[in-house]
């Protein structure tokens, strides 16, 4: 199996709509340009008796906002700073085109070749429709895009979150989202009861102590 065999099966029928290419450590990435036609590509990837990606291994989310913008740039790995801890993020960047990226772990048994396919999305338009009918592993890694990123599923059977709390408000891991989040919840001793209430401990920064003992020999 090549990648150009892998190009031409699927350019035979979405030669349109898709676009692939070969990234250095041998793994194929398909971009799908209309999200649209996300559920009757996956139908072909599984079915195709060349294709046969039988497995969704993993469904997940990216959000590029301010992608590539650091606010120091070297090349020591602990002096690099990340565009998540910045503060200075223009607000009109946040409806930035193609700003979510939604990334398909496909796998074929048969023929023993990974395939990831990308779908782009924006905040003018969260949703993309939903695998779960192609794959029942899609159920669980759909909610928890949706959950951590706001991507909406459409035609999902369940379409809850899955890992925040009940009563959690916005989408954890999108870039603009405070580093300390919100509210935070826990229980109050003195009122004998589960408090919700606003953060307020800065965790922006964790120190480390490098101590010069024994548990370093």
């Amino acid at each position: 199996m090549t990648l150009e065999h892998i190009k031409k099966r699927i350019s035979s029928k979405f030669s349109d709509n898709i676009s692939l290419k070969l990234l250095n450590n041998g793994e194929i990435v398909a971009t799908v340009k209309n999200k649209k036609d996300v559920l009757e590509l996956c139908i072909f990837l599984k079915n195709d008796v060349e294709l046969k990606f039988d497995q969704a291994v993993d469904i997940s989310g990216v959000d590029y906002l301010d992608y590539g913008k650091v606010s120091w740039d070297t090349t020591s790995s602990t002096d690099t700073g990340f565009s998540r801890g910045r503060s200075d993020i223009e607000e009109s960047s946040l409806y930035k085109k193609d700003r979510f990226l939604v990334s398909y772990h496909l796998l074929s048994y048969t023929y023993n070749i990974r395939l990831r396919l990308h779908v782009l999305v924006d905040l003018k338009d969260m949703t993309i429709p939903s695998v779960v009918d192609v794959w029942s592993t899609a159920n669980w890694h759909e909610r928890e895009v949706y959950d951590f990123y706001g991507v909406i599923f459409t035609g999902h059977p369940n379409l809850e979150r899955i890992l925040t709390d009940y009563e959690f408000e916005d989408y954890p891991l999108r870039k603009d989202f405070p580093v300390t989040g919100k509210y935070e919840i826990r229980y109050d001793e003195t009122r004998g009861k589960i408090i919700r209430e606003p953060s307020f401990v800065n965790r922006g920064r964790l120190f480390k102590v490098i101590r010069k003992d024994f548990r370093y020999k």
